[in-house]
């Protein structure tokens, strides 16, 4: 039974009404009662205390709607009140206001029957409650049930899982019903509607859901299966669940091992494999799509060759080497798979071999010695190959390797081994090469070859001639050079002639291994050119062409500077020809003495003079180290060189003061023998005053004469050639009238709010120019600050009032004029100096909610103050006990009686606010404190008297605030307890009418004032009166 909600106890009037409206109910009712064969029930009086219920009738499952049916109240088996459904047609249902007595305030146990009268049956209601005087329960949104059954709420299961591959038959699990009716009895089925996708695969006996249908976990794409039960009380009352069920997996066995790369029971490798190498990989095929298994091979059929193989995991390997030929069938092994849960299977996997290519065994060569200077491309031999395959084609080549110290001596075209280079036997009496057969598939073999060379006759190598270099005076018959040859054979004798031909042989003639002379050279200028002709003892030849050239000396460098230094090396001497050298001057030829030599250098002997004598004629002789000499003449020319700058000239030496940077002084010039040169300048000790562009000395700042009136310069010029010289300079400063170098102001700030006129500073000014005068003005097109001031004389005045919180700095332009005109401007910033000001405060307006508890914030005061950055702290003029003020304004209430709209619904307080400036400065304003009405039990401000009869009077049905009671429902019953009128969103607007708009008849009626979900409801009686 819903639970009991309390109202304010009834006055004796009240209660005099509400027992007349249910006494008059009664004589209603009991007209209707009489009618049929109900229990003798009838409605208690003389009883004090009352209590009321708004509820429904619920017999064997199903809510009355008959108003024949009755409910009773007992206590201790005696009647405390009787009533029987009323039917109220906005929610269409039949409902029964009971009024339950007692004549105690509280305590007595109350007990219900219920009398069925379409099925002539007695019913003892379930719950009971204890009697507490005014108390009330159930509304007509909320009615409390009196019932005789409950009905069932839930199913429950002793499991949610489902397991595969159970036998049909099995049980499932189990269900219980969850029911407040302990001792209650309940029927079970499964039941078509919503979510009961797998009824189909369950039956139920009993209380129990059996398997109807072997699962499999595998076949189900989802796991979560859903089943719908109904569970029927004893009176017919039933409930139905939607069952999840979880369908879990059981381990299967396996189904099938095959080879991962061709999903069947088979595999393949090539013959000679390395142990250890992988022939496959095993896949167990199962329904258990995450299981694992352990192989193993077993005996039985097909194992005969698992002594081959082993398993190392899921992979089988090679564990011997294995033969094509000895296996042209392949191999037959029987492997076992073993899975987490146990369970086996095994298969005969058939491990076809692939014939691969042998590898050559060695490299044949039928050869024992080679002759020595074969030509090249002789054929040395044919090479073979050993090779289990006898059908296979080789290639061969050279490489290197151990043994192949001579593999560049040949070539390989084809299998023959060709000459590729010259072989020599005094080189290398043995011969050694590394040869490689490879087969069409690759497979190769190396050997390497040891041979002797066979010792021949070998052509002479190389003819050398002595010397090639004729000197200047050799005649005819002289010995020029001397022949020898290079041969191998170490006790060969040799023969020279020359070889006909168009060259230079006439001017020779051979004399056993000598060179002569043929002719007088000295007329001759060469170079000359012979062929000889070297024939060894057994008549191999050489021929080899020599070309002879008269002996030369050369000269590196024949010029020289003027004016260089005695000893200046001029040049380098070298002579045609190998060997070492010594050069001498002839003496007593030409200007030989004017020079000297060191070694192999030419020096000179004085200094030189280009305009006296410009060019010089010497003679040397060069002599090798096995005498032979030469002799030549040599012209040293004399250059022209660059001669030095003499004198600077400045053409002006002084400067007017405060002229700007950058002004020219004047133009420099240089004197010098060379008239055509260009020259550069500088200042050679650098200089921050001056700066010198081209040739003109310019200023690098404005210059004071009252701080110094002249500037020594120290200044170089270089010409062209890079010679130079320096001179110095005095610059003088010129004096000139200087302008105002500073404008002061003696005092820059002001007080805001001082009146206009206020004196703010006095003027003065800095100027070099002694007993100047000044005249002081405001300046400036742009400076908007300017018209707050004015000046008079030498002060600076302020022509109007500040407020520091509006503008706190004004920007000023002023200006000092000195007698001569001259004009210095310059900005100023006036700082206005901030002064504490009172703080603001308006008025300001709060709302509170009658009857809010101590401590309960109402709002916060606001107030600003335009100093910045102070702390405002809020204070109650005068106290209001029903209020405190917290100095951050906080307002909260306070009093030690309730706030009561129906007392007092407003409050004036004054409000005081103080800031913390110096002095701390203070402002007050009044704060409007509204009390709200709020709803409160028991409490329905009403007039409970109408008389509409449109004077303005008593014309309607008035609720105090009645916007408060927003959702309420005004129920209006006439004294036999029918409904007469009714609104929803009542607007003090009813005038005593029924519904349809026609007047009631004056009298004492029953109204409710309810709210669905608000527990807050009212009952009362009122009179309408013409």
């Amino acid at each position: 039974m819903e639970a009991l909600s309390k109202n304010q106890p009834l006055t004796l009037k009240q209660f005099e009404m509400k027992k007349l409206i249910i006494l008059t109910c009664l004589g209603m009712l009991l007209s209707v009662v009489l009618t049929a064969q109900s229990p003798d029930w009838e409605q208690p009086t003389g009883y004090q205390y009352s209590m009321n219920f708004t509820g429904v009738l619920v017999m064997s499952g199903e809510e009355s709607r008959d108003e024949n049916d009755k409910v009773a109240a007992f206590v201790d088996g005696e009647v405390r009140g009787v009533a029987q459904p009323v039917y109220e047609s906005n929610n269409d249902r039949y409902y029964v206001f009971l009024t339950v007595f007692s004549q105690q305030a509280s305590g007595e146990e109350v007990t219900f029957k219920m009398y069925d009268a379409s099925a002539d049956e007695l019913s003892n209601a379930l719950d009971t409650v204890d009697f507490e005087n005014n108390g009330s329960s159930g509304t007509i949104s909320s009615p409390t049930v009196f019932r005789d059954n409950h009905t069932p709420t839930a199913i429950e299961v002793s499991t949610d899982e489902v397991f595969e591959n159970t036998v049909v038959g099995e049980t499932v699990l189990t269900f219980t019903t969850v029911d407040e009716d302990a001792d209650d009895s309940f029927t079970y089925e499964l039941v078509e509607g919503a979510d009961a996708t797998h009824n189909f695969l369950f039956a139920i006996e009993g209380n129990a859901l059996l398997y109807d249908s072997l699962l499999d976990f595998e076949a189900f794409d989802s796991k979560s299966l859903s089943i719908r039960m109904r569970a029927t009380d004893s009176h017919g009352e039933s409930v139905e669940e939607v069952i999840a069920l979880q369908l879990m997996d059981t381990n299967d066995p396996p189904t099938a091992i095959v080879n991962v790369a061709t999903s069947e029971a088979n595999g393949s490798f090539a013959e000679h494999a390395d142990l250890g190498t992988e022939v496959l990989v095993f896949r167990t095929e199962d329904q258990d799509a995450r299981d694992s298994y352990t192989y193993e091979l077993v005996d039985g059929v097909g194992s005969t060759h698992n002594d081959l193989v082993a398993i190392s995991g899921s992979s089988l390997q090679l564990a011997a080497d294995i033969n094509y030929e000895d296996h042209t069938d392949g191999l037959s092994i029987r492997v076992r798979s073993t899975d987490s849960g146990g369970l086996q299977m095994e298969t005969i996997f058939t491990l076809d071999i692939t014939d691969i290519n042998d590898a050559p065994v060695s490299v044949v060569i039928n050869l024992s010695a080679i002759d020595e200077n074969l030509p090249e491309g002789d054929v040395v031999a044919t090479l073979l190959t050993e090779d289990e395959d006898a059908v296979d084609q080789f290639t061969y080549s050279l490489v290197a390797g151990e043994g192949d110290a001579d593999n560049e001596l040949f070539t390989i075209a084809g299998d023959q081994l060709k000459v590729a280079a010259l072989i020599d036997y005094e080189t290398n009496p043995v011969i050694n090469v590394r040869l490689r057969s490879t087969d069409k598939d690759g497979e190769q073999v190396e050997g390497a070859f040891e041979w002797q060379v066979n010792d021949l006759n070998d052509r002479p190598i190389r003819t050398h001639v002595s010397e090639t270099r004729i000197a200047f005076d050799v005649e005819d018959g002289d010995i020029i050079a001397k022949f020898s040859t290079d041969d191998e054979d170490e006790a060969d004798t040799f023969s020279y002639a020359f070889v006909e031909g168009t060259n230079d042989n006439d001017l020779f003639r051979i004399e056993s291994n000598r060179l002569l002379a043929n002719a007088d050279f000295a007329s001759l200028t060469g170079p000359f050119e012979t062929e000889v002709r070297t024939t060894d003892a057994r008549g191999l030849t050489i021929d080899s062409v020599y070309v002879f050239s008269l002996a030369s000396i050369a000269l590196s460098n024949q010029s020289l500077a003027e004016n260089e230094a005695t000893g200046t090396v001029i040049g380098q001497f070298s002579t045609a020809g190998s060997g070492n050298y010594t050069y001498t001057l002839l003496s007593g030829k030409a200007d030989n003495d004017r020079f000297s030599i060191d070694q192999d250098q030419l020096l000179s002997a004085q200094t030189f003079d280009f305009e006296k004598h410009s060019t010089f004629e010497i003679w040397v002789r060069s002599t090798g180290d096995n005498g032979f000499a030469s002799e030549r003449s040599f012209t040293i020319a004399i250059n022209d060189a660059n001669d030095p700058p003499e004198q600077i000239e400045l053409s002006m030496n002084t400067i007017e003061e405060n002229l700007e940077s950058g002004s020219v002084v004047g133009v420099f010039t240089t004197l010098e023998q060379d008239k055509s040169d260009t020259y550069t300048y500088e200042l050679a000790d650098g200089d921050d005053y001056f700066t010198i562009e081209g040739a003109q000395l310019k200023t690098r700042t404005p210059f004071n004469f009252e701080e110094q009136d002249s500037y020594p310069i120290n200044v170089k010029t270089t010409d062209a050639g890079g010679l130079s010289t320096t001179a110095e300079f005095v610059i003088s400063v010129i004096d000139q009238p200087d302008a105002p170098d500073d404008l002061l102001v003696s005092n820059l700030s002001i007080d805001e709010n001082a009146a206009a006129g206020t004196i703010v500073g006095e003027l003065s000014t800095v100027d070099q120019d002694a007993n100047s005068t000044f005249i002081y003005q405001l300046s400036g097109v742009d400076y908007e600050s300017n018209e707050a001031f004015y000046i008079q004389g030498n002060r600076l005045i302020a022509s109007r009032s500040f407020d520091y919180e509006t503008k706190n700095a004004l920007t000023i332009k002023l200006s000092t004029t000195d007698h001569t005109g001259l004009v210095l401007e310059k900005d100023f910033v006036v700082n206005v100096q901030d002064v504490n000001e009172a703080p603001m405060i308006s008025i300001q307006e709060f709302e509170v909610l009658e009857n809010s508890e101590n401590g309960t914030l109402i709002g916060t005061l606001q107030a600003s103050d335009i100093d910045a950055g102070q702390s405002l702290t809020f204070s109650l003029t005068e106290d209001e006990p029903a209020f405190s003020l917290a100095p951050n304004g906080d307002l909260t209430v306070a009093g030690q009686q309730a706030l009561d709209y129906e007392t007092r619904d407003f409050y004036s307080l004054q409000v005081t606010v103080t800031d913390d400036g110096t002095p701390a400065l203070t402002n007050s304003t009044w704060v409007q404190v509204f009390v709200s009405d709020e709803l409160e039990e028991g409490i329905l401000p009403v007039n409970n008297f109408l008389s509409p009869n449109s004077d303005s009077k008593n014309d309607y049905f008035e609720i105090e605030n009645v916007s408060l009671y927003a959702g309420y429902v005004l129920t209006i019953y006439n004294q036999n307890g029918s409904e007469v009128f009714r609104s929803e969103a009542y607007a003090n607007d009813w005038s005593g009418t029924n519904q349809s708009g026609e007047a009631l008849t004056p009298g004492t009626y029953y109204y409710r004032f309810e709210h669905p979900e608000n527990p807050i409801n009212y009952r009362g009686t009122l009179t309408i009166a013409k």
